[in-house]
């Protein structure tokens, strides 16, 4: 039972958290994600062997570094994802990294520290060799985890000075960037390297894609501060350029390596686009006032389009994407008649080949419970939308960009509490950490 947690049902619990949020059921994975969480911090994951008690540094020492920083990357990016409060305090972290070892380096010392068990023989080595420098199964998730760090820092800064209507010190902003840039440069050499095996372009490009998506929040953030003029249009500029980054990068991506676009990769593709959009579609429709081309699209009409278009593409194998588009087209009527009513006239020539958001539910009765969404959906768009009414926003949307889910899910059905069957999750086809 829970109350039993072992390392393989912390395993077992994250892989499924993992599995359901990126098959349409955000919150279910979230509240599974806690639990591994929980179990995690029982166990003692987050704490570091003390050396006089851990001697030697051992494959089940490394073992448990790597399954607490992936389990933070997970309940950090699902914290960010749902606007949720982060749950880990980094003051309470001392567990090093883990390190950049080959598989099959693992598997050489589990056998050997399975003889050394089986003959009793304390002499058999099974110390951890060195890290290397090329990229192993290990290599996107150390880096993650370092940036994770950074992430929990922002959204806990950024987004609760917008909930709570405070300002935002610009030189902690310029700070936060900083950091964002260390830690860029202290990337290997293979992140930025067109070179790499096919099997590591996916994580690496999460990876990525997740620091643009920090600068956008940090600058989008960075406007909400007393001064005005060339602070506040730096702020504007920055945030505008991460996005068009992010859209152009991820538009490369999904064109060139489209092979490798499964569920979990299309799902962060869709997230991060989503957002970088909306900042964009904003901005040209906070930018009225300016004169425009109605005949020559601006380069952010030019880049909403790309986005919208890889969206679309997306959308053919990922219902996501086309629930994505349709959130968009709400907001951008929100904000098209807002600027209307006011008295403003706006182009939206980006926009106009796009069909329409079709109800795919019928919507019940308003009552507490299903009408959660006001509660759970991602706070990070009232942030962007600045707080405009998000009424019957996702009215009828079921699954990611909501946090609603079609059905209920039985927590209690099978065995998933069962430590084998938890050990046999591992083996899951569609389980990976992307």
């Amino acid at each position: 039972m829970l109350e039993s947690g072992t390392i393989g049902n912390v395993q077992a619990f994250l892989l499924m958290g993992n599995y359901l949020q990126k098959r349409d059921r955000p919150n279910t994975g979230y509240n599974l994600i806690g639990i591994a969480f929980r179990m995690a911090l029982g166990l003692g994951l987050h704490r570091e062997f003390p050396p006089g008690v851990a001697g030697k540094d051992t494959l089940a020492q490394e073992r448990r570094r790597q399954l607490w920083w992936i389990l933070y990357c997970f309940e950090s990016g699902f914290s960010i994802t749902t606007g949720r409060p982060t749950t880990a305090s980094a003051a309470f972290i001392d567990t090093r990294m883990p390190l950049n070892i080959e598989d099959s380096v693992y598997e050489i010392l589990g056998l050997l520290s399975t003889l050394a068990d089986s003959q009793q023989n304390s002499t058999l080595d099974d110390s951890l060799p060195l890290p290397v420098d090329y990229p192993t199964t290990h290599s996107a998730i150390i880096a993650q985890a370092h940036l994770a760090v950074i992430a929990n820092k922002i959204h806990s800064d950024f987004l609760s000075a917008h909930m709570n209507n405070g300002d935002v010190d610009p030189e902690v902003v310029q700070n936060m960037e900083q950091r964002l840039y260390a830690w860029k440069a202290s990337l290997p050499p293979y992140f930025m390297d067109p070179n790499v095996p096919q099997w590591f372009r996916g994580p690496r490009a999460v990876v990525l894609w997740k620091e643009q998506n920090l600068r956008i929040m940090l600058w989008h953030g960075g406007q909400r501060s007393n001064n005005t003029g060339l602070n506040k249009a730096n702020a504007v500029r920055k945030c505008q350029l991460a996005a068009i980054e992010t859209i152009h990068d991820i538009s490369t991506f999904c064109k060139e390596q489209s092979d490798l676009l499964h569920a979990g990769l299309s799902w962060y593709a869709i997230y991060f686009l989503f957002q970088a959009t909306l900042v964009l579609d904003i901005s040209l429709l906070q930018s009225v006032d300016q004169p425009r081309d109605e005949v020559t699209p601006s380069p952010l009409d030019d880049t909403v389009s790309l986005a919208r278009d890889c969206l679309s593409e997306i959308g053919l194998r990922n219902s996501a994407a086309t629930r994505c588009i349709s959130v968009l087209d709400r907001i951008h009527e929100h904000l098209a008649s807002t600027q209307t009513t006011s008295g403003q006239v706006f182009s939206s020539t980006a926009w106009d080949s796009y069909p329409t958001f079709t109800k795919q539910t019928t919507p019940q009765a308003p009552t507490i419970d299903n009408n959660h969404w006001a509660f759970t959906v991602d706070p990070t768009l009232h942030m962007f939308l600045d707080n405009p009414s998000v009424e019957n926003l996702f009215d009828g949307i079921e699954g990611f960009p909501s946090t609603q889910e079609q059905e209920f899910f039985d927590y209690t059905s099978g065995n998933l509490y069962n430590t084998e069957d938890g050990q046999s999750l591992l083996d899951w086809p569609h389980t990976n950490f992307i």
